[in-house]
Protein backbone atom coordinates (compact mmCIF):
# COMPACT_ATOMS: atom_id res chain seq x y z
CA UNK A 1 0.00 0.00 0.00
CA UNK A 2 1.24 3.11 -1.03
CA UNK A 3 1.14 5.79 1.71
CA UNK A 4 0.49 9.56 2.35
CA UNK A 5 -0.92 10.40 5.66
CA UNK A 6 -1.18 13.91 5.06
CA UNK A 7 -3.43 13.87 2.19
CA UNK A 8 -5.84 11.26 3.07
CA UNK A 9 -7.33 9.92 7.05
CA UNK A 10 -6.51 6.34 5.73
CA UNK A 11 -3.34 4.55 5.23
CA UNK A 12 -2.62 4.68 1.65
CA UNK A 13 -3.76 7.11 -1.08
CA UNK A 14 -3.70 3.30 -2.97
CA UNK A 15 -4.88 0.12 -2.03
CA UNK A 16 -1.68 -1.91 -2.59
CA UNK A 17 0.62 -3.32 -0.49
CA UNK A 18 3.43 -6.17 -0.11
CA UNK A 19 3.29 -9.68 -1.47
CA UNK A 20 3.39 -12.45 1.01
CA UNK A 21 5.49 -14.86 -1.29
CA UNK A 22 7.84 -13.46 -3.42
CA UNK A 23 7.49 -14.25 -7.11
CA UNK A 24 9.63 -17.19 -7.56
CA UNK A 25 8.13 -18.99 -4.75
CA UNK A 26 4.92 -19.67 -6.45
CA UNK A 27 3.37 -20.34 -9.53
CA UNK A 28 1.62 -18.21 -12.02
CA UNK A 29 -1.70 -19.83 -11.59
CA UNK A 30 -1.53 -19.09 -7.82
CA UNK A 31 -2.49 -15.68 -7.06
CA UNK A 32 0.21 -12.79 -5.43
CA UNK A 33 -1.67 -9.78 -4.81
CA UNK A 34 -0.57 -6.33 -3.27
CA UNK A 35 -2.41 -6.77 -0.45
CA UNK A 36 -2.03 -6.50 2.86
CA UNK A 37 0.31 -4.46 4.13
CA UNK A 38 1.66 -0.91 2.94
CA UNK A 39 4.62 -1.63 0.42
CA UNK A 40 3.34 -2.90 -3.36
CA UNK A 41 5.21 -6.56 -4.63
CA UNK A 42 7.51 -6.38 -7.79
CA UNK A 43 4.73 -9.58 -9.38
CA UNK A 44 2.56 -8.17 -12.84
CA UNK A 45 -0.47 -9.94 -13.48
CA UNK A 46 -0.55 -12.38 -16.23
CA UNK A 47 -1.75 -11.58 -19.73
CA UNK A 48 -5.47 -12.49 -19.90
CA UNK A 49 -5.56 -12.79 -15.92
CA UNK A 50 -7.20 -10.17 -13.24
CA UNK A 51 -7.05 -9.94 -10.02
CA UNK A 52 -9.45 -8.37 -7.65
CA UNK A 53 -8.46 -6.83 -4.22
CA UNK A 54 -10.93 -5.86 -1.67
CA UNK A 55 -10.63 -4.46 2.32
CA UNK A 56 -11.64 -2.91 5.03
CA UNK A 57 -9.33 -0.48 7.47
CA UNK A 58 -10.21 1.32 10.62
CA UNK A 59 -7.50 4.03 11.94
CA UNK A 60 -6.90 4.96 15.57
CA UNK A 61 -5.01 7.60 16.98
CA UNK A 62 -2.41 6.83 18.71
CA UNK A 63 -3.24 9.28 21.76
CA UNK A 64 -6.37 6.80 23.54
CA UNK A 65 -6.59 5.05 20.18
CA UNK A 66 -10.27 6.11 19.72
CA UNK A 67 -10.82 5.37 15.86
CA UNK A 68 -10.09 8.17 13.29
CA UNK A 69 -11.25 6.52 10.04
CA UNK A 70 -12.97 3.95 8.66
CA UNK A 71 -12.47 2.80 4.64
CA UNK A 72 -14.96 0.57 3.08
CA UNK A 73 -14.19 -1.34 0.66
CA UNK A 74 -10.61 -0.48 -0.31
CA UNK A 75 -10.86 -1.97 -3.94
CA UNK A 76 -7.61 -2.78 -6.36
CA UNK A 77 -8.48 -4.14 -9.98
CA UNK A 78 -5.34 -5.25 -11.87
CA UNK A 79 -4.86 -6.62 -15.36
CA UNK A 80 -1.73 -7.90 -17.13
CA UNK A 81 -1.10 -6.54 -20.90
CA UNK A 82 2.02 -8.31 -21.60
CA UNK A 83 4.22 -10.88 -19.40
CA UNK A 84 6.13 -7.94 -17.63
CA UNK A 85 3.09 -4.99 -17.82
CA UNK A 86 -0.09 -4.71 -15.70
CA UNK A 87 -2.63 -2.14 -15.42
CA UNK A 88 -4.16 -1.17 -11.86
CA UNK A 89 -6.88 0.98 -10.63
CA UNK A 90 -7.26 1.16 -7.39
CA UNK A 91 -9.34 3.31 -4.53
CA UNK A 92 -9.86 3.69 -1.02
CA UNK A 93 -13.49 3.62 -1.48
CA UNK A 94 -15.89 5.21 1.51
CA UNK A 95 -14.31 6.95 3.66
CA UNK A 96 -15.85 7.42 7.05
CA UNK A 97 -13.76 10.11 8.74
CA UNK A 98 -13.81 12.37 11.84
CA UNK A 99 -10.16 13.98 10.94
CA UNK A 100 -11.31 17.61 11.41
CA UNK A 101 -12.61 17.13 14.96
CA UNK A 102 -15.90 17.15 13.11
CA UNK A 103 -18.96 14.99 13.67
CA UNK A 104 -17.82 11.66 11.54
CA UNK A 105 -18.86 11.87 7.69
CA UNK A 106 -18.61 10.03 4.85
CA UNK A 107 -16.71 10.67 1.42
CA UNK A 108 -15.78 9.25 -1.43
CA UNK A 109 -11.92 8.71 -2.05
CA UNK A 110 -10.28 9.86 -5.61
CA UNK A 111 -9.68 6.82 -7.92
CA UNK A 112 -5.37 6.45 -8.79
CA UNK A 113 -4.48 4.78 -12.32
CA UNK A 114 -1.48 3.35 -13.71
CA UNK A 115 0.74 0.66 -13.99
CA UNK A 116 3.58 -1.61 -13.01
CA UNK A 117 6.02 -2.80 -15.28
CA UNK A 118 8.78 -5.85 -14.32
CA UNK A 119 12.29 -4.72 -15.06
CA UNK A 120 14.26 -7.89 -13.86
CA UNK A 121 12.53 -11.17 -12.75
CA UNK A 122 15.19 -14.42 -11.63
CA UNK A 123 15.36 -17.34 -9.27
CA UNK A 124 16.77 -14.76 -6.72
CA UNK A 125 15.59 -11.27 -6.82
CA UNK A 126 12.94 -8.98 -8.92
CA UNK A 127 12.81 -5.30 -9.70
CA UNK A 128 9.66 -3.25 -10.63
CA UNK A 129 8.88 0.10 -11.13
CA UNK A 130 5.14 1.35 -10.40
CA UNK A 131 3.53 4.84 -11.99
CA UNK A 132 0.30 5.78 -10.70
CA UNK A 133 -1.72 8.93 -11.48
CA UNK A 134 -4.58 10.00 -8.79
CA UNK A 135 -7.70 11.38 -10.02
CA UNK A 136 -9.79 13.83 -8.12
CA UNK A 137 -12.74 11.86 -8.58
CA UNK A 138 -13.67 11.90 -4.90
CA UNK A 139 -15.85 14.04 -2.53
CA UNK A 140 -15.09 17.10 -0.10
CA UNK A 141 -13.75 15.84 2.61
CA UNK A 142 -11.37 12.88 0.94
CA UNK A 143 -10.34 14.40 -2.49
CA UNK A 144 -7.20 16.55 -3.73
CA UNK A 145 -9.21 18.33 -5.79
CA UNK A 146 -6.04 17.87 -8.01
CA UNK A 147 -4.33 15.62 -10.00
CA UNK A 148 -1.48 14.04 -7.77
CA UNK A 149 1.84 11.70 -9.54
CA UNK A 150 3.12 8.69 -7.71
CA UNK A 151 6.32 6.93 -9.04
CA UNK A 152 8.55 4.32 -7.19
CA UNK A 153 10.73 1.17 -7.17
CA UNK A 154 9.72 -2.05 -5.98
CA UNK A 155 12.26 -4.89 -5.45
CA UNK A 156 12.45 -8.51 -3.35
CA UNK A 157 15.13 -10.88 -2.94
CA UNK A 158 14.96 -14.71 -1.77
CA UNK A 159 16.78 -15.35 2.00
CA UNK A 160 16.34 -19.16 1.40
CA UNK A 161 13.23 -21.44 0.65
CA UNK A 162 10.93 -19.64 3.09
CA UNK A 163 12.10 -16.44 3.97
CA UNK A 164 12.49 -13.41 1.76
CA UNK A 165 12.87 -9.31 2.00
CA UNK A 166 11.25 -6.54 -0.05
CA UNK A 167 11.12 -2.93 -0.38
CA UNK A 168 10.01 0.29 -2.11
CA UNK A 169 11.13 3.82 -2.35
CA UNK A 170 8.47 6.18 -3.97
CA UNK A 171 8.24 9.49 -4.85
CA UNK A 172 4.74 11.28 -4.62
CA UNK A 173 3.38 14.91 -5.03
CA UNK A 174 0.02 15.87 -3.47
CA UNK A 175 -2.41 18.50 -3.19
CA UNK A 176 -3.01 19.21 0.67
CA UNK A 177 -4.59 21.88 3.05
CA UNK A 178 -0.27 23.71 3.59
CA UNK A 179 0.10 23.26 -0.69
CA UNK A 180 1.27 20.87 -2.80
CA UNK A 181 3.30 18.51 -0.97
CA UNK A 182 6.25 16.02 -2.10
CA UNK A 183 7.94 13.30 -0.24
CA UNK A 184 9.67 10.26 -0.38
CA UNK A 185 8.43 7.24 0.94
CA UNK A 186 10.46 3.93 2.04
CA UNK A 187 9.38 0.70 2.83
CA UNK A 188 11.70 -2.44 3.97
CA UNK A 189 10.12 -5.92 5.52
CA UNK A 190 10.38 -9.32 5.47
CA UNK A 191 7.96 -11.93 4.39
CA UNK A 192 7.55 -15.54 5.84
CA UNK A 193 6.49 -18.68 4.20
CA UNK A 194 4.87 -21.07 6.92
CA UNK A 195 3.81 -23.98 4.48
CA UNK A 196 1.48 -23.91 1.50
CA UNK A 197 -1.36 -21.92 2.51
CA UNK A 198 -0.02 -19.79 5.67
CA UNK A 199 2.14 -16.56 5.41
CA UNK A 200 3.41 -13.68 7.67
CA UNK A 201 4.98 -10.71 7.30
CA UNK A 202 6.48 -7.86 9.12
CA UNK A 203 7.52 -4.07 7.51
CA UNK A 204 8.79 -0.87 8.25
CA UNK A 205 7.53 2.07 6.79
CA UNK A 206 8.69 5.63 6.65
CA UNK A 207 7.28 8.91 4.66
CA UNK A 208 9.36 11.95 4.44
CA UNK A 209 7.91 15.39 2.91
CA UNK A 210 10.43 17.91 2.09
CA UNK A 211 10.05 20.86 3.70
CA UNK A 212 8.79 21.67 7.26
CA UNK A 213 5.52 18.91 7.14
CA UNK A 214 5.69 16.33 9.49
CA UNK A 215 6.99 12.91 8.47
CA UNK A 216 5.57 9.50 9.34
CA UNK A 217 6.65 6.22 10.93
CA UNK A 218 4.71 2.61 11.35
CA UNK A 219 5.73 -0.68 12.12
CA UNK A 220 2.89 -3.44 10.51
CA UNK A 221 2.66 -7.22 10.26
CA UNK A 222 0.70 -10.06 9.16
CA UNK A 223 -1.08 -12.85 7.95
CA UNK A 224 -2.46 -14.64 4.73
CA UNK A 225 -4.20 -17.59 4.28
CA UNK A 226 -4.50 -19.10 0.72
CA UNK A 227 -7.64 -20.44 0.99
CA UNK A 228 -7.27 -21.76 -2.68
CA UNK A 229 -5.16 -21.28 -5.66
CA UNK A 230 -7.36 -18.25 -6.52
CA UNK A 231 -8.07 -16.63 -3.34
CA UNK A 232 -6.26 -15.09 -0.65
CA UNK A 233 -7.52 -14.02 2.31
CA UNK A 234 -5.59 -11.40 4.50
CA UNK A 235 -5.22 -9.66 8.33
CA UNK A 236 -2.90 -6.79 9.14
CA UNK A 237 -2.34 -4.44 11.78
CA UNK A 238 0.40 -1.74 12.22
CA UNK A 239 1.37 0.63 15.26
CA UNK A 240 2.36 4.44 15.12
CA UNK A 241 6.16 5.16 15.94
CA UNK A 242 5.44 9.01 15.98
CA UNK A 243 2.18 11.13 16.75
CA UNK A 244 1.65 11.85 12.89
CA UNK A 245 1.06 8.58 12.57
CA UNK A 246 -2.15 6.05 13.53
CA UNK A 247 -2.73 3.17 14.28
CA UNK A 248 -4.40 0.74 12.32
CA UNK A 249 -6.11 -2.94 11.66
CA UNK A 250 -7.41 -4.45 8.24
CA UNK A 251 -8.56 -7.01 6.60
CA UNK A 252 -9.50 -8.46 2.85
CA UNK A 253 -9.59 -10.83 0.42
CA UNK A 254 -8.20 -11.61 -3.28
CA UNK A 255 -9.23 -13.48 -6.50
CA UNK A 256 -7.08 -14.08 -9.17
CA UNK A 257 -9.41 -14.65 -12.56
Amino acid sequence: MVFTSTRAPLLGIICSSSIFFCSPLLANATIQPDRPGIATGTYTVNPGQYILEMGVQSNFRRDGNKPNALAIPQVTLRGGISDKLEWDVISNGAVLSDADGEQAQWSFSDVSVGGKYNIVESDSWNLSALALVSLPVGTKGTTSDNVDPLIGLLWDANINDSISAFGNVNMSSFEADEGRIHDVQVALGLNFSHSEKLGSFVELFASKPYGDEPSTALFDAGLTYLLEDRIQLDFSAGVALNNDSDNFVGAGIAWLF
